[in-house]
């Protein structure tokens, strides 16, 4: 690995750890995942009885909305309703 890998890779190291430095050096007792009305909850139990939770929820986002005429086998696109623009 070059020296500027191993010192990107350090860097990116160095910001997960500051990401969440409450867990940082904890022991894990054990980790937890369910998935319940929707939502996905995945749970980290540590040795002190700390707990750090996380909670995901699905959700789809419009990209875009168009009409298309597909008849010449290319989409030629006729009128963009939507793009997201982030």
């Amino acid at each position: 690995m070059s020296a500027k890998r191993r010192k990107s890779t350090g860097n990116r190291v160095d910001r997960l750890r500051r990401r969440y430095k409450e867990v940082r050096g904890r022991r894990v007792d054990w980790i937890d995942h369910r998935f319940e009305a929707g939502w996905l909850y995945v749970g980290v139990q540590f040795m002190d009885g700390t707990h750090f939770s996380l909670q995901f929820s699905p959700r789809i986002e419009t990209e875009g909305v168009e009409f298309v005429d597909r008849s010449s086998g290319d989409d030629v696109i006729l009128r963009e309703y939507f793009r997201r623009r982030d």
